[in-house]
C-alpha cells in the first residue's frame, strides 16, 4: 500500500482436487479462489482490504472471465 509491504495476497484457478478438499459442490463455471490478508495493525479499518477486494474481483471477470470467486475469511475475524 502506497509502496508499503503490509500483507499477502494470492488468486488461484479452482481445479478437481480443491473443490474436494474444500467441499465446494463441482461446477463447470470459471471459479477462482481468493486469499488475502493485511498483517499491519495501523492499516487496519481503512477500507483497504475492500479495495483491494473490488480490484481483484474485477480483474478476474475482465481478464480471466471468471463466474465466481470463493473468500473463505477466518470466522474469528469479524471485520473479514
Amino acid at each position: 500500500y502506497n509502496n508499503v509491504p503490509i500483507g499477502y495476497g494470492q488468486i488461484y484457478k479452482m481445479y478437481d482436487e480443491l473443490y474436494t478438499d474444500y467441499h465446494y459442490p463441482k461446477t463447470d463455471e470459471i471459479v477462482y479462489g481468493m486469499d488475502q490478508f493485511i498483517g499491519e495493525p495501523n492499516y487496519w479499518s481503512k477500507g483497504i482490504g475492500t479495495r483491494y477486494i473490488k480490484l481483484i474481483f474485477e480483474f478476474l471477470k475482465k481478464e480471466r472471465n471468471a463466474n465466481a470467486v470463493i473468500l473463505d475469511p477466518h470466522k474469528n475475524n469479524p471485520r473479514a
